[in-house]
């Protein structure tokens, strides 16, 4: 199992605000900075209904801990759980997950046939992913239903981060 922290979207499908820009909040320094994430796609399936799920990791991520091999490039049948921070009343909340998971050690571009379609507000950056599903193994809340709390680790108790 892996908890991903990502910003808090609608649906994760490349929405867009009044304005135009990606209906993103939280997420980071990254998105703070940029004003989206690459997240913005987690829960948008392509034509042959595949998921590509993107969650900042600093360097590579350490796929062992989730029964890989030193030196696999990544590791199947993961449940992979995706985690937000609710806009309005805090805390982090299950946004939702995906079920037989591939989990990719670094960052992966983005497939050949998306090219095009799964464009960035700021071109100098390209859409990549780090986790593949097939969305019939896939389930997003929606916003209203995203009440299960997720523990954040303090110094006086354990949970995420």
């Amino acid at each position: 199992m892996l908890f991903c922290r990502v910003g808090w979207m609608p649906k994760y499908q490349g929405e867009k605000d009044s304005q135009g820009k990606v209906d993103i909040q939280g997420g980071g320094e990254f998105v703070d900075k940029h004003g989206f994430g690459y997240e913005m796609y987690n829960f948008l399936p392509d034509d042959q209904g595949n998921l590509y799920g993107y969650v900042e990791v600093r360097a590579e991520m350490h796929i062992e801990r989730l029964g890989a091999k030193r030196g696999d490039k990544s590791v199947s049948e993961v449940l992979v759980i995706w985690v937000a921070t609710h806009p309005k009343e805090g805390g982090m909340r299950m946004a939702g997950w995906y079920n037989n998971a591939t989990v990719f050690r670094s960052h992966q571009p983005c497939p050949q046939h998306l090219i095009g379609k799964r464009t960035l507000p700021d071109k100098s950056h390209q859409w990549g992913f780090r986790i593949f599903a097939k969305y019939g193994h896939a389930v997003l809340l929606g916003a209203n239903d995203r009440t299960f709390p997720i523990p954040q680790a303090t110094e006086d108790s354990s949970g995420m981060g």
